[in-house]
């Protein structure tokens, strides 16, 4: 191939555009042979599916088929989630990438997909949404039911047509169900059967007769099959979308399954432009005999003049800068050609300019044969949509109506009753329905119960904090000769600067590092929020200066005129003197927390004894469920983590008062040794648990058999002490550690000895969390969910190098901050863990011994919802500011890597993993 050779390739759904590869290689011979100047062109067609993974996986393959060297462009793809994908990665190469058919309104982002055009409109009010409200209207139909599909595509497409419908148009949306896929992308047929068991058809206030099918081709036929086989309301009016009107079944023809003479389906597809014509006459002059089409297929003149447009803009570029795909762009953006779909222009966002559509209707022919027919056209301005109600038949009601169908099912008026009738009627049923709902409410709380006791019995060694417990590190107030303390406490409310502008304020109106640009608020708009937020807690709000506000829940204030939110901070310096007066045991809580607790409630820790004085301590609050996995002999000392927060939020902003320095912007629970979910307590802050406090946690775990210790395992002498056990070379558990912790290595070396942690009340408690987080995110009963879901949430295995100092702790203890992780801070202060084992056998990590051995522990890593890490960031980002809630983990990108697949986790409870299999080598 020569330098000066223009490669482009077609990257789309070869199944379902079963056509595709013909128009594709019919459009690039057609431009060789009528312009010599593309006598350089080459092109590659490749199978892209319909999903973001296999689009990808394509994008690669025809790189490393290249030599490695990106094509110059992209013809595809057919569905918007493979072309997000698609995008996001040619962009990374500045590939300019043109798609005949994806929708979805989020890749009219230029900045996120900056090489990305297409020959439609995006999904909302600017094409098929827009054009699609306007054909109800002109129907004069008010009220429609959703049924769609949990794609990107059928988010997105949702998500606009509600924001449009429900707003400007004043839409009534009466049903909405979202039906689930499977694990392949195949439609769960219980799903739909639940979604169309839903529709309220009999309801007069909420029913409606027309029903919007928002779903890809593949899905809507089996949808529409079941609804014939079910006899699903036959009058209903199903209205598509162009992602499936105008297409055929994928499996069958339409006439073997669709036994009414008019099914009524309408919908939106490109419009038929007479220039396809033409085009289509010449494919069928290309085409062998057995390739030739009697119309042109949907999308087929956008695939041509995709092509057409592309490879018109790259040899409009001078050819040494062919690979510059800014230039490429816009020569392409500035583009008009006259093709198979009309006249092709682009928005500045790189979207086809004044998009048209065609009402489509499914009907029968004289000969009986089902098809779909132009009723009429639409666009995106007010009044644009029009058609022939001559043309339509609609189900069950006829053709040629003179009037449009209502949008509701007509629903028969009932009879009344007597009123003997129907008061012996309510009598009866309000008897029946109290002596069932006693009967069962008796039975459910001794089932309940029973669960509860059993679960209690199942989980080694809990306890229920029934105290407020501090750590012996909080500065208990002392007394003085005459018997008595005072606290006095500074406080100093402050915002968050931008950082260009710091240059305005003096010194002393900043507070801490300057480069944290956190400013004071004036004496009296302190005064205002401090009085606010004694009165009101972290539930309220206040206005510091006119026309600002200051939420206390999430710590923002925002000018009301404008809506612009910044940070603030509210910071605490305590100061203990001598008065005389009565002593305040609550002196070390932090302000915001102090109020709520009364003295009785708090239990001060005693100092750590001296063998243990440098290990972690634990803050309780009172209805915490904590797990004991060590205990001092003859002592009231225990180690332990955290199954339940009964106020996490709470315990975190008690260690956060206990820095050693509090006039800091920020504090770090590592400085004091002191953690929220973690560490050494006293026993007697807690009790033995009642089925009551086990209810939430309960919840939580769901099936109690994942608490118990796996089958493999040796028998369990003591569920808190940690057994390992040496794996024979010739186990197939042994091969499967060994096959995992080489496969991404890359260099050799010598296994000494691969042993499996047999720890149960670890494992219990990293189930406990691990159920947490599945139960948070896939619902009430994650045992149920697919795998591919489970497989995001929990990593299996990911790797962390150790040493021999802290191995034994680690093992029997689990990955406390204290003694792991706390030299890594580049993507947060947590625990660190890899992806690949080459990472994390370095000797920086995997500290060789004095022998020259090196450890590595095969850990499980319930990572949850994770974000990118902040360097010395002591927990993830908030996702949540209602609630308060923070992401589980966070990450860290190296070269090559994604948000889908990231090198580092990091990790900030210590439940959150479980060292499964511990590794012995030498390099």
């Amino acid at each position: 191939m020569s330098s000066e050779s223009v490669t482009i390739a077609g990257i789309f759904d070869t199944s379902s555009f079963f056509w595709g590869e013909h128009f594709f290689n019919f459009t690039v011979a057609k431009l060789k042979s009528e312009n010599p100047a593309y006598q350089s062109l080459n092109s590659v067609v490749v199978d892209a599916a319909c999903d973001e993974t296999t689009a990808v996986r394509a994008y690669w393959k025809l790189r490393t088929d290249n030599n490695n060297v990106p094509v110059h462009g992209i013809v595809g793809a057919r569905c918007s989630g493979a072309s997000v994908s698609l995008a996001r990665i040619a962009g990374l190469e500045k590939v300019n990438m043109v798609s005949p058919s994806s929708t979805s309104s989020i890749l009219s982002d230029v900045e996120e997909f900056p090489y990305f055009s297409r020959l439609v409109a995006p999904d909302d009010s600017r094409g098929e949404v827009g054009a699609l409200v306007e054909t109800l209207k002109w129907f004069d139909w008010s009220r429609v039911s959703i049924l769609s599909t949990d794609t990107i595509y059928a988010k997105d497409y949702v998500s606009e047509f509600r924001k449009l419908w429900e707003g400007e148009a004043s839409g009534q949306v009466t049903y909405s169900n979202v039906i689930r896929l499977d694990a392949n992308g195949d439609l769960d047929m219980a799903s739909v059967d639940t979604a169309l068991g839903g529709v309220p058809t009999d309801d007069p206030a909420n029913n409606s007769r027309i029903i919007l099918l928002v779903v890809q081709n593949q899905h809507a036929w089996p949808i529409l099959k079941r609804a014939e086989e079910t006899n699903f309301q036959p009058d209903t009016v199903w209205v598509g979308t162009s992602s499936w009107v105008g297409r055929s079944p994928t499996d069958s023809l339409l006439s073997e399954w669709v036994g009414r003479e008019h099914p009524g389906y309408l919908g939106l597809g490109p419009i038929r432009h007479p220039n396809a014509d033409e085009y289509l006459e010449d494919f069928n002059n290309w085409a062998p005999a057995n390739m030739r089409l009697s119309q042109m297929p949907v999308f087929a003149a956008e695939m041509i003049d995709s092509i057409t447009a592309l490879v018109l803009a790259i040899y409009q570029v001078p050819s040494a800068n062919r690979r510059d795909g800014d230039r490429v762009r816009q020569q392409l953006w500035q583009s008009s050609v006259d093709g198979a779909s009309g006249s092709v222009r682009f928005t500045s966002e790189g979207d086809r300019r004044d998009p048209m559509y065609s009402i489509l209707h499914l009907q029968r022919d004289s000969a009986g044969h089902l098809g779909w027919v132009t009723v009429g056209e639409s666009g995106t301005l007010s009044g644009s949509a029009t058609a022939d109600l001559g043309q339509i038949c609609w189900a069950t009601l006829g053709c040629s109506l003179a009037t449009v169908p209502s949008d509701s099912y007509p629903v028969p008026p009932r009879p009344l009753p007597t009123w003997i009738v129907a008061l012996l009627v309510v009598v009866i049923i309000l008897f029946l329905a109290v002596a069932i709902k006693y009967w069962r409410s008796r039975k459910s709380k001794q089932k309940i119960k029973k669960e509860l006791e059993t679960f209690r019995d199942s989980v080694v060694g809990m306890r229920t904090a029934e105290a407020l417990y501090l750590p012996s590190v909080a500065s208990r107030p002392t007394e003085d000769s005459n018997g008595g303390t005072t606290q006095s406490v500074n406080v100093q409310w402050c915002w968050k600067e931008t950082e260009m502008q710091m240059y305005q304020h003096d010194q002393e109106e900043i507070v801490g590092d300057q480069n944290d640009c956190w400013i004071k608020y004036s004496d009296d708009a302190n005064t205002t929020l401090e009085a606010a937020f004694k009165q009101q807690g972290w539930k309220g709000s206040a206005s510091p200066l006119p026309g600002y506000l200051v939420d206390f829940s999430s710590m923002t204030q925002t000018k009301q005129q404008t809506g612009f939110t910044r940070e603030v901070q509210r910071l605490v310096d305590t100061t203990n003197t001598s008065t005389g007066g009565s002593n305040d045991p609550l002196g070390a809580l932090p302000a915001s927390v102090r109020g709520d607790v009364a003295s009785s409630e708090v239990k001060f820790g005693e100092e750590l004894p001296e063998d243990i004085k440098n290990e972690p301590q634990m803050v309780l609050v009172p209805g915490d469920v904590i797990q004991i996995s060590k205990q001092k002999k003859d002592t009231d000392w225990a180690f332990g983590t955290k199954l339940y927060h009964h106020d996490e939020n709470v315990a975190r902003s008690i260690v956060s008062g206990m820095t050693s320095d509090t006039s800091t912007v920020s504090s770090d629970e590592d400085e004091v040794n002191v953690f929220a979910d973690t560490g050494w307590f006293q026993m007697e802050a807690t009790r033995v648990p009642t089925t009551e406090d086990l209810q939430a946690l309960k919840r939580n775990v769901g099936d109690t058999d994942a608490l118990n210790a796996p089958s493999h395992w040796n028998d369990v002498a003591d569920p808190s002490v940690v057994q390992v056990q040496e794996l024979k070379k010739d186990d197939s558990e042994y091969q499967k550690v060994e096959r995992a912790f080489k496969s991404s290595l890359f260099r050799k070396v010598t296994i000494s000895s691969i042993k499996r942690v047999e720890n149960l009340a670890m494992l219990q408690s990293f189930v406990v969390k691990r159920q947490t987080i599945l139960s948070r995110e896939l619902g009430d009963a994650p045992d149920a969910d697919t795998s591919r879901q489970r497989q995001r949430l929990e990593r299996c295995w990911l790797w962390h190098g150790t040493n021999v100092e802290v191995m034994d702790k680690i093992l029997q203890q689990g990955f406390n901050r204290s003694f792991c992780g706390k030299n890594a801070t580049v993507y947060g202060k947590g625990v660190y863990f890899a992806r690949d084992t080459s990472y994390s056998a370095s000797p920086t990590y995997a500290v060789k011994d004095s022998k020259g051995y090196q450890y590595i522990m095969a850990c499980r890593v319930a990572v949850g919802e994770y974000c990118p890490g902040v360097t010395n960031a002591l927990t993830p980002d908030i996702r949540d500011a209602k609630t308060h809630t923070l992401y589980d983990s966070t990450v860290g990108l190296l070269s090559g890597d994604s948000m889908s697949n990231p090198s580092i986790y990091v990790t900030y409870h210590d439940s959150q993993a479980y060292p499964e299999y511990l590794i012995k080598f030498k390099a």
